[in-house]
């Protein structure tokens, strides 16, 4: 039986690298084993600061990935370093963005998004690949929402049915809009598209909950990030002989490194024995902060190891010699709504998790369920620094992993994942 065609239109795509990517590229290795042929459209290379290349092995052979041009800054960036004395290549941790001040001044003139620069080429591709490559449907996955805005034109010109997915809220920039009218005309896109489309995937119950509000009745499944249990195959690394402390990912405004760092500075300056056992390794990048200046304002050099973006699987290794794994997204608004991705990671990793995070949110919901980690507001202090020594004694006691909760993981198994989405794309495709 010949396998259906779905169009995944996905800005953010290996060989970048990040979390941002892992969703997308996991539904394109595992869809043909459900009856499902990915063909890709992403963006060509743009100004980023995490490549991955080895991401690019898990693309089953026969999947196509195309890439179109762009008018975005991120692409820009990369045409006017890649033709000046400028070096684009991949950038270290933290680099590859546009000064905090250009992305306040060209929010004026970028409605969704700033990916908007995308989406002329994007639809032209799109829709010479829907005839083709005889599409069946249109699979669009934010953010940038201008991937959905591609999605909703791709649909209406072709007459194929759109799904689109919500990887963040799409309101994740509503507190940065840079007036009334802005953000107006951004809630419209969104109802037109929800409107348009025969449903939504989202990756946790609050995201779906706020897009049913605008949408009621539409046809919807929440299908959250997840693990690759194949990423861990084969990875035995030795645990720490330290008290450990491991982040893996991004540090940006929406995770708000300071309340950790703050806690656990004043832990080291108030216990001798800790001070001499305990260490923080932060793996991945840090955006919209001066990491070197926070660490000298908590005089924490000597108790933290930074390490840039590294290949996933490499960076897979840290949470496994971890003693305790930090998890946060800050107090920011859209806090609540965000389950990051790496935090099914972390439960695969099976350590005790602490959790930075508002207690209402999606991650501390998802934490409750499986009944494993900390969870601690951002704005207490206290209560950081008594999970960490909780967690400290045990260690020294050797009992830190010992009554550990054991949850059943299965259900957050990329596969497994796949194979609901390709169940809703199918029910999608029936009400034709």
């Amino acid at each position: 039986m010949a396998k259906k065609k779905v169009l995944i239109i996905a800005y953010y795509f290996p060989p970048l690298g990040g979390a941002g990517v892992q969703r997308a590229l996991k539904f394109v290795k595992y869809l043909p084993e459900f009856g499902w042929e990915p063909v890709v459209l992403t963006v060509k290379k743009i100004s980023y600061p995490a490549w991955d290349d080895t991401l690019l092995q898990e693309i089953p052979s026969g999947a196509k990935i195309w890439r179109s041009g762009s008018l975005d800054p991120q692409r820009l960036v990369y045409l006017f370093s890649k033709f000046s004395s400028l070096k684009p290549a991949k950038q270290k941790s933290g680099s590859g963005s546009l000064p905090a001040d250009w992305l306040r001044f060209l929010k004026w003139f970028l409605i969704p998004d700033s990916k908007i620069g995308w989406f002329p080429l994007a639809l032209r591709k799109g829709l010479r690949l829907v005839r083709k490559e005889n599409i069946d449907l249109i699979f669009s996955t934010s953010p940038p929402v201008t991937a959905h805005l591609v999605g909703y034109w791709v649909s209406k010109l072709s007459k194929k049915p759109l799904v689109v997915d919500f990887r963040d809220p799409w309101d994740l920039v509503a507190q940065d809009y840079p007036s009334t009218l802005h953000k107006r005309v951004s809630q419209a896109l969104k109802r037109r598209i929800l409107d348009s489309s025969k449903g939504f995937t989202a990756v946790n119950r609050q995201i779906a909950d706020e897009l049913l509000q605008e949408s009621p009745g539409l046809k919807s499944e929440i299908i959250s990030n997840g693990f690759d249990s194949a990423d861990f195959e084969g990875l035995n690394p030795k645990v720490s002989d330290k008290f450990e402390i491991v982040y893996m990912g991004t540090f940006n405004r929406l995770h708000d490194p300071r309340p950790f760092l703050q806690a656990y500075s004043e832990l080291l300056r108030g216990q001798e024995d800790f001070a001499q056992r305990a260490h923080f390794t932060r793996v991945g990048q840090v955006l919209d902060w001066d990491w070197n200046a926070l660490l000298k304002e908590y005089n924490l050099e000597k108790w933290v190891t930074s390490i840039d973006y590294l290949p996933h699987r490499e960076s897979l290794k840290y949470l496994l010699t971890a003693r305790v794994l930090l998890l946060t997204t800050g107090g920011k608004k859209s806090s609540p709504f965000i389950t990051t991705g790496k935090i099914y990671e972390y439960l695969a990793a099976r350590k005790p998790i602490l959790a930075i995070v508002p207690e209402n949110g999606a991650a501390a919901q998802l934490l409750r369920e499986n009944n494993i980690g900390v969870i601690v507001e951002p704005n207490d202090k206290d209560g950081i620094k008594r999970a960490l020594l909780g967690w400290f004694e045990k260690y020294k006691a050797g009992t830190l992993e010992s009554g550990l909760p054991t949850p059943d993981l299965k259900r957050y198994e990329r596969k497994y994942l796949t194979q609901r989405l390709a169940d809703f794309f199918n029910r999608c495709l029936d009400e034709r």
